[in-house]
């Protein structure tokens, strides 16, 4: 195994890379596609009997590609989704003129996009009537979108939480769902052999073709790769078994000159995450500058900034829909213990204003790593 040293790390993984390939699907023999694995792969689905499982964000992009080609499609989902419709349109010539020639329209309008999702965030909080309107909002875009068909609507009518899980943006999932090629099954899978697919209550269904739509592997963090921190402590075990703790999302005390970006507790429910990776890459860039001044070959996370960062993340947790990640969720932000380790609970702007300057009180800056150092494998 090569070896190589450095100064600072910075782990910058990603969440949604490792799919999540449930043990039970192994069993059949035929094609057999994850959403995340779509371009490595030359399925021919024309006139095929084709199953997907899952319902989320990639699904709801599937499927309505998948219905004009395949002779039937079976949408296997535990839960019905949150939907909204999607706010696409195509730029006339005039704005793509004016976006062109006057730049600081474009940064016009990207404030203006960048607001229109972050007033969404107080549907996020529970007992707000921004929240009750959105889920107005939603329930409107279903009805709209089945019509008069009362048993379809009552298996995509979504019974948890609104937010809890992802919610999904789109103007073409919904209405896919009506046509006479598409069916949904909301049973639980028991079993898959060879060709087909059994649930609970005995239904059998022979396909061709199985589409994953079965999420990533997000509590896994940065696995397979593996941080000794300080003392010898495995953090990506301490992480998975427990949970993940830092501040900010960027930096733990278990591993100094390490930065993280979209770590724990920094995704959106509400917004766009490359917002969040600015923020983080300007800290860390910040962070870097301070040790160069004060010449420092160590910087260092205080203990006591973590815990108290862990508390006031933990009672802002409470507040929000993620407070309780219940069974009727069964929301992929949560651990195996039910906590949300995924999403940030503030506002973006919120997010912006603490990472806009670093605290540098908040650090050891050091001359040597104290204890041990840490090993990135």
């Amino acid at each position: 195994m090569d070896e190589h040293f450095f100064n600072i790390v910075i782990n910058s993984p990603g969440a949604l890379r490792l799919p999540n390939v449930p043990e039970q699907f192994r069993s059949f023999k035929g094609p057999i596609i994850h959403s995340a694995q779509w371009a490595n792969q030359n399925i021919d689905f024309e006139n095929k009997v084709v199953g997907i499982v899952g319902n989320g964000a990639s699904a709801v992009q599937l499927i309505p590609q998948l219905a004009t080609r395949v002779k039937e499609l079976h949408s296997y989902q535990r839960k019905p989704a949150w939907v909204m419709p999607k706010r696409n349109f195509k730029f006339p010539t005039f704005i793509q003129w004016l976006f062109y020639y006057i730049p600081f329209i474009m940064m016009i309008f990207r404030w203006i996009l960048f607001w229109s999702m972050e007033i969404f965030y107080p549907a996020l909080i529970n007992g707000t009537w921004i929240r009750w309107v959105a889920k107005w909002y939603s329930k409107r875009h279903l009805k709209n979108e089945i019509g008069n068909d009362d048993k379809l609507l009552k298996v995509l009518t979504p019974k948890h939480a609104l937010g809890c899980n992802r919610i999904i943006v789109s103007n073409d999932y919904l209405a896919t769902m009506r046509r006479q090629n598409v069916k949904v099954h909301t049973d639980i899978i028991t079993a898959v052999n060879e060709t087909s697919i059994h649930t609970e209550t005995g239904g059998q269904q022979e396909i061709d073709i199985l589409v994953l739509a079965t999420g990533y592997l997000v509590q896994n963090y940065f696995a397979p790769m593996r941080i000794i921190g300080k003392n010898g402590e495995d953090v990506l075990n301490t992480w998975m078994t427990k949970r993940p703790i830092g501040y900010l999302g960027i930096v733990t005390t278990s591993a100094p000159n390490q930065f993280g970006i979209l770590g724990p507790h920094t995704g959106l429910g509400h917004n766009s995450v490359i917002f969040m990776v600015e923020c983080q890459v300007n800290y860390t860039c910040q962070i870097i500058e301070e040790m160069m001044l004060q010449d420092a070959r160590v910087f260092e996370l205080k203990k006591s900034t973590e815990d108290e960062e862990m508390k006031l993340l933990d009672i802002q947790m409470k507040k929000m829909v993620w407070g309780n990640l219940d069974s009727t969720c069964g929301s992929w932000y949560a651990n195996s213990r039910g906590i949300n380790t995924t999403i940030w609970p503030w506002s973006c702007v919120n997010y912006w204003w603490r990472t806009r300057k670093p605290d540098f009180t908040k650090f050891h800056f050091l001359e040597t790593l104290q204890n041990n150092n840490f090993i990135v494998i």
